[in-house]
């Protein structure tokens, strides 16, 4: 049951469109406590109502549809038969409402669960349950003119949507649940935008977007040789980036090469600089720097092989490890692999093959093979395949396995490089955790280049047919390396997943990455207290990935969580920073509550600062809730704020301090919070540019969202 089952925007799209009937009917799945599926149903209108239904699709006659479904008459009802008795995770999907679970125990014989979404989703009179997305599209550089017709598409995990702004230029996406959603828009004649937007209560949230003119194009002609007679190539995939590190996101051109080897990437910006990337499945991934759109108006690329090139992943089941090896390129023969107890650095010092196991490797299709190792005991054993191309080039990879590790994937970042994409640890099997990489989110570091392409595999021209001299080959081979491997968990308080692993090799992270987990679901309850960790290893503590916004898809059993590219140091999260040539970290799913601060029963939002008066000298405070000095260290040099958010009161909160002059001298952004705790911050006296404030009187004006949190501003006096 539900309000907004059915909208007159669905009874409309549903005219003379079975289909459309079909997609707005909710669905309940049924997983036992193992996480098995074991069953599924639609909700199906009873057959009283039934004819009435069709005859009001058929019409497009949304009052009577409904009417239809919120009548005690036209409720749709499920049947699931055939289950045993026992706990169950009952998933509910209905489009125009966020996925919604719960466990449930079932008897033998007929057991009846009702779900009504309104108060399942914890709505009630003037409270709702789903949030919206709205704005307008614009002209950035002429704001009055309203782009009609664009494109605005919303995705996260589990959900994609796309609707077309009004002649107004305005556009809304309602529905939503809590969490993470990412954002394209597009118009003709303008250039691409890709944005973010994060979801922490339920409200309708404005996004406007301008979009700048995309008046520029680049055209070019792909191929496959120039001598001793030029033969172009048909299919190539032809990406184009911006080259601006200041955008938190950034949207990808894409285009194929046509039969005479062509193509044309359009909507670009005058004068911006764009990096442009040929793929083509076994040659190199091309990449041309410093294209200045209106100079360059075209690149001609001639493709190259690429070396011999493997992705390797590994599942375990019992004591058994199968291996599928993948090739990036065909070759003549299947490689050859052996395993050796021992670490990988040892085997790579030692010939190989004298002392080791030699395996033979199965095709199973084209470029792919599996290979089955039996375990004999816990240690630790390292994997060597050796692939050999026509040319005769030879490449070794080498994978450490035991059976403790019971998942992995060790892939090659050369299409992500380019434009983003997801690494799967078991993509065709039932764990669906991933790590997401934006567009322009990894780099390879300059250590890592090897076999560079040079510049006699391009040629730019500008429009008159004149050479373009302003690009650079930046990139061909790539060592550039993610590896992605679990572990089942331990007894750690509150953890409901493996343990998962992510370790990068000879890549920078320059955007904020998504982990994506799977979960125990039999073992949860209370969906809300879901959050993702990672290892701190030199406190041997599990910490919250910052201030997550957390994306929760029951579906399929998963959390999101982004990881802050701002936040990446020299530790990162546990090992994983942005400078480290190789670099790891573990994550898992907790299911407690996300701050170790102590627990707000109050109402009211309240806030103090202590000392006050203060210096700008180090000192040492006390908190008063101890629990939460994981949260703030005690040791200061300013003022300790402390705040307590009611359980109503969740959001985002900035802290907003001003001078007596009314100037804003610093912004503290606390990120999104979750209700009913305590929170500490310390404000180090200085201002938005890193200087220490005069002594004086200072005003605090603290927001959750975009309201005010206190009638009064907070006093706060700097003594020198």
């Amino acid at each position: 049951m539900g309000q907004k089952i059915i909208t007159a925007k669905d009874a409309e799209a549903m005219k003379n469109n079975f289909d459309a009937f079909i997609d707005i009917i909710p669905t309940v799945v049924l997983y036992d406590s193992a996480g098995k599926l074991t069953g599924f149903s639609m909700e199906v209108p009873p057959p009283a109502v039934f004819g009435q239904m069709l005859a009001a699709v058929a019409t497009g006659d949304a009052t009577t549809l409904m009417n239809l479904f919120t009548s005690e008459a036209g409720k749709p009802v499920y049947v699931i038969p055939y289950q045993k008795p026992g706990t169950y995770s009952m998933v509910v999907y209905s489009p125009n409402y966020p996925i919604y679970s719960q466990q449930i125990t079932l008897a033998a014989g007929d057991n009846i669960v009702n779900i009504n979404f309104e108060t399942a989703l914890g709505g009630g009179e003037n409270v709702p349950v789903t949030a919206t997305i709205s704005g307008t599209i614009t002209d950035k550089d002429n704001p009055a003119t309203k782009l009609a017709g664009a494109n605005i598409t919303l995705k996260t995990r589990g959900f994609e949507k796309t609707v077309t702004a009004d002649s107004d230029g305005k556009y809304s996406i309602e529905g939503l649940g809590l969490g993470l959603y990412y954002m394209g828009v597009s118009a003709s004649g303008y250039a691409l935008k890709a944005d973010k937007v994060s979801i922490s209560e339920y409200k309708t949230i404005t996004k406007d977007i301008a979009l700048p003119a995309g008046g520029e194009s680049l055209t070019g002609t792909v191929y496959a040789r120039k001598f001793p007679s030029p033969l172009v190539y048909e299919g190539a995939k032809i990406v184009v980036v911006l080259e601006d590190v200041t955008e938190t996101m950034l949207a990808a051109y894409t285009a194929t090469s046509d039969s005479d080897g062509k193509y044309t990437i359009n909507g670009l910006i005058n004068g911006k600089k764009y990096r442009l990337f040929v793929i083509v499945p076994g040659k190199k991934v091309e990449a041309i720097s410093g294209l200045t759109a209106g100079l360059v108006s075209g690149v001609d690329f001639t493709l190259k092989d690429m070396l011999p090139e493997l992705n390797v992943k590994f599942i375990i089941d019992g004591s058994n490890v199968t291996f599928n090896i993948f090739s990036l390129k065909t070759l003549p023969t299947a490689p050859t692999v052996l395993h050796k107890k021992v670490d990988k650095a040892s085997l790579q010092q030692s010939d190989g093959g004298a002392t080791a196991d030699t395996l033979t490797a199965v095709t199973t299709s084209s470029d792919t093979w599996t290979c089955v190792v039996p375990l004999p005991d816990s240690d630790l054993y390292t994997m060597k395949v050796s692939a050999t191309d026509s040319a005769g080039q030879l490449i070794d990879k080498y994978i450490e396995f035991k059976l403790a590790t019971t998942a992995k994937i060790e892939v090659l970042l050369n299409e992500i490089l380019a434009e983003g994409g997801d690494v799967n640890i078991d993509e065709t099997g039932t764990d669906p955790s991933a790590v997401t990489v934006p567009v322009g989110g990894i780099e390879e570091t300059s250590s890592g280049a090897t076999n560079l392409a040079d510049n006699s595999s391009f040629s730019a021209y500008t429009a008159t047919g004149e050479k373009y001299y302003g690009a650079m080959a930046i990139g061909g081979a790539t060592s550039a390396l993610m590896s992605f491997s679990k572990q089942a968990k331990t007894t750690t308080t509150g953890m409901v997943s493996d343990i998962y692993e992510v370790s990068l090799e000879n890549a920078s992270i320059e955007k904020d990455l998504l982990v994506t987990l799977y979960y125990d679901r039999a073992s949860v309850t209370d969906n809300t207290l879901l959050n993702i960790r990672y290892y701190d290893t030199a406190t041997s503590e599990w910490k919250i990935i910052g201030d997550q916004q957390i994306t929760i898809n029951p579906l399929d059993g998963t959390v999101s969580a982004e990881m802050d590219s701002t936040k990446f140091s020299s530790t990162g999260f546990g090992s994983l920073a942005k400078t480290m040539a190789t670099q790891s970290s573990q994550f898992a799913v907790f299911n407690i509550k996300t701050t170790a601060n102590d627990d707000y029963a109050g109402t009211e939002f309240t806030m103090y600062n202590f000392p006050n008066p203060f210096d700008l000298n180090s000192k040492t405070v006390t908190i008063t809730n101890p629990s939460a000095t994981a949260q703030a260290n005690p040791n200061i040099t300013g003022t300790m704020l402390k705040y307590s958010l009611p359980s109503t009161m969740s959001g985002a909160v900035k802290l907003y301090i001003y001078n007596i002059a009314g100037e804003l001298v610093r912004t503290i952004d606390e990120g999104t919070k979750t209700g009913g705790f305590y929170y500490y911050v310390e404000w180090d006296g200085k201002n938005k540019d890193g200087a220490s404030c005069a002594s004086g009187v200072y005003f605090l004006i603290p927001k959750v969202g975009d309201k005010k949190a206190l009638d009064k501003p907070v006093k706060l006096a700097i003594i020198k």
